[in-house]
């Protein structure tokens, strides 16, 4: 209901207060009178019924849309925390797998300097060999051969 709505019905009920008070106006006009007021009020409360209508469909909807909305966003949360948790444990494993590797260099770093000084060792200390006599004397030879060959030759 609008203020020019509301400023006409209060005139013109005034205007049917004040005629009802005059002794000319009969009692079918006065009734006339007071029902062209109640069908303006019906029709201007008709009126805002239907914008109110409107109004509150307009308003459910968009409740509606902000309730999809706001659940579209709580499932994107959801995904997106467990993607996070996975993230998170993809790193933690990366970051084990980094510590075994950084701990087996180190492993392996000592072992190659372990090694290193041990080849050095070696090469410093020269290592004597024994002499092996280049010929063996044949008279020696033929000594341990005759038994041998006498043993096969019986069997």
């Amino acid at each position: 209901m609008s203020m020019s709505d509301t400023s006409r019905l209060i005139k013109e009920s005034r205007r049917i207060v004040d005629a009802s008070n005059d002794v000319n106006l009969n009692s079918g006009t006065l009734l006339n009178m007071i029902l062209e007021i109640v069908t303006g009020i019906d029709s201007t409360m008709r009126r805002m019924e239907t914008n109110m209508e409107k109004r509150l469909d307009d308003l459910k909807q968009d409740f509606l849309t902000v309730s999809a909305r706001v659940r579209t966003l709580e499932n994107q949360a959801s995904d997106f925390i467990k993607k996070l948790s996975d993230c998170e444990t993809s790193c933690q494993g990366v970051s084990n797998l980094f510590d075994q590797v950084t701990g087996q260099v180190k492993t392996n770093r000592r072992n190659i300097n372990n090694h290193d000084t041990r080849i050095k060792k070696l090469e410093e200390n020269a290592i004597v060999q024994p002499s092996v006599p280049t010929v063996i004397e044949s008279t020696e030879i033929e000594s341990l051969r005759q038994p041998f060959l006498t043993c096969n030759a019986g069997q």
